[in-house]
């Protein structure tokens, strides 16, 4: 497989509210305000033609119902609607500064290195605001470029060393969507969002819309981060929406790149089990209890996936960390809420089944808005 880094000269715009508009579908935002991960919605109205709709609202053509809404036909979106057609909007391309990061092995919790090299010394100053740059990769026999975004705090504090946070779209989406949604948390908050893009719009969980290694390419977008100074590669975590959250799940089994997860609408699938060699991992599953797409009580999903209950994987991954057994179990109203504790090496695994929720969840769980709610996880994680 070849690997080439291409990093983008100037920093890209803000991709606030404007920048962030998609073309039909898609898991991105639209006027009226995003559903779904971070951010409150809009209230009442239409959303923008593609995009998504206002709390409350009907989906224009090609795009995502409001929560609770029906889906529009076509492919797997983030939370705040059912499946959706099309995607969002591409942004300029890079051009090429040559060299490539090295390739091969496993990066480990702590390293900072080419791939399967030893930690070096960063040597470039890290970026204020959103760059986009490339990793090209073989897929099919042909080169790909495949986009990245690195969202860095507006203002960089001296001497910072920031936590590094992945964010995974849905199927149809692209890591774009996150930027206006990630923009308040990581000024206020201090950390580093990375938004890279699936092939084709999605992760290659084993089905047809993909056929590229993710985890290779993943892994890859990691080692490019070595260049960077004032990051933390002792806190990277990963968070994953839809298809992008059963890439979280993989990316967590498959390799020791993250010390925990956050997983939206999405569990565990058969085959895709923790197992000996996989790493410790503090896991934070949201899922809808009446999730029509992806089962809450198991089954078959997209892509031919046997997913197991909700609950089953959050057992499933307590039972690998070492938790204690069986969670503390709160069943309110809004959500069954299961926490494992007494972990190895005191990480936790939290499970949310959103009561009445389908393939979207609203905005705020637990009395919090769900992206602070996974970031307050994240920040708790030893």
């Amino acid at each position: 497989m070849i690997w080439t880094a291409i990093l983008i000269l100037t920093a890209c715009g803000d991709g606030g509210d404007d920048g962030d508009r998609p073309a039909a579908g898609g898991d991105s935002m639209a006027s009226g305000g995003v559903i779904g991960i971070g951010g409150e919605p809009g209230s009442g109205g239409e959303s923008a033609s593609g995009g998504e709709p206002a709390s409350g609202g009907e989906p224009a053509s090609g795009g995502e119902p409001a929560p609770g809404g029906e889906p529009a036909p076509g492919g797997e979106p983030a939370p705040g609607g059912e499946p959706a057609t099309g995607g969002e909007p591409e942004m300029g391309g890079a051009p090429e500064m040559g060299g490539a990061p090295g390739a091969g092995g496993e990066l480990g919790m702590g390293g900072t290195p080419p791939m399967g090299g030893e930690p070096v010394e960063p040597m470039t100053a890290l970026p204020s605001g959103l760059t986009e740059y490339t990793i090209a990769q073989e897929i099919d026999g042909e080169r790909v470029e495949r986009t990245v975004l690195l969202h860095v705090p507006d203002q960089l504090g001296e001497g910072a060393n920031y936590p590094i946070v992945f964010a995974l779209h849905g199927a149809g989406g692209q890591g774009r969507s996150f930027v206006g949604r990630m923009r308040n948390q990581i000024n206020q908050r201090g950390f580093v969002g990375v938004y890279p893009d699936g092939h084709n719009r999605a992760w290659n969980l084993g089905g047809a819309e993909s056929s590229a290694d993710d985890v290779a390419f993943l892994s890859q977008v990691v080692a490019s981060l070595a260049d960077y100074r004032n990051l933390n590669h002792d806190r990277r975590f990963i968070l994953g929406l839809s298809n992008g959250a059963g890439m979280a799940h993989e990316m967590a089994v498959e390799t020791r790149l993250f010390k925990g997860i956050a997983t939206v609408v999405t569990q565990l699938s058969r085959g895709n089990e923790p197992r000996a060699e996989t790493p410790t991992t503090a896991v934070l599953q949201l899922l809808g209890m009446d999730d029509g797409l992806i089962p809450y009580e198991g089954g078959l999903g997209p892509q031919d996936l046997d997913f197991f209950a909700g609950e089953r994987s959050a057992e499933i991954w307590a039972e690998h960390n070492g938790c204690d057994r069986p969670g503390a179990v709160d069943d309110n109203e809004e959500h069954i809420r299961i926490e494992y504790s007494g972990c190895d090496d005191e990480v936790s695994v939290i499970h949310y089944g959103i009561k009445g929720a389908r393939h979207n969840l609203p905005n705020r769980v637990d009395g919090a808005d769900q992206t602070d709610l996974i970031l307050d996880f994240f920040e708790g994680t030893p």
